[in-house]
């Protein structure tokens, strides 16, 4: 699956200008190629794949590989996003392999009950995104299930072509 986001422009606000990307996670070769400095990371590789797009005051948060667990870190630091007392995060999820998935039980905001994770995946050989959640946390694998998140989770099925809004920010999904 792939995801094209479009940010909506308001006559009276450049949200482009009040855009940032962070790579939490990247395979190696992605980090090569973009050129990025990572000096810790250069010989033995980093963190599993995992983006932040923080946008029109939206976090959007590109697969939970390992680097989801830092970027959790840093969400609970700053100020995020309230709405209605909740603090709103988006996560999607190219697919369920475990470099994608394998983050998500050491995501700090998911520990909080002031947090509503609203979390997006396409169906991969019949498995959706929650059962692949649930399935690396069960035992022996993790002492923590799913259910003992105190976060508000959902879970949204995507299929390609559909179009998702989050404020003023488009995502249309490619499979």
């Amino acid at each position: 699956m792939s995801l094209f986001v479009q940010t909506l422009f308001a006559s009276s606000v450049n949200i482009a200008t009040k855009s940032v990307i962070v790579y939490c996670g990247l395979c190696r070769s992605a980090a090569f190629l973009l050129k990025l400095p990572c000096p810790k990371t250069s010989k033995y590789g980093g963190n599993t794949s995992c983006v932040e797009l923080n946008c029109d005051g939206k976090i959007i948060i590109l697969d939970s590989g390992t680097g989801i667990r830092e970027l959790g870190h840093d969400i609970i630091s700053r100020n995020s996003v309230e709405k209605d007392g909740m603090y709103n995060l988006y996560v999607f999820f190219s697919h369920v392999h475990w470099d994608h998935i394998q983050g998500f039980p050491f995501f700090r905001p998911a520990f909080y009950p002031e947090f509503e994770i609203n979390l997006y995946g396409a169906k991969h050989s019949d498995v959706d995104i929650e059962c692949a959640l649930r399935g690396q946390m069960v035992a022996p694998y993790s002492p923590i299930r799913l259910s003992d998140m105190p976060a508000r989770i959902n879970f949204k099925g995507i299929k390609s072509g559909e179009v998702i809004q989050i404020g003023k920010i488009v995502i249309k999904v490619f499979h």
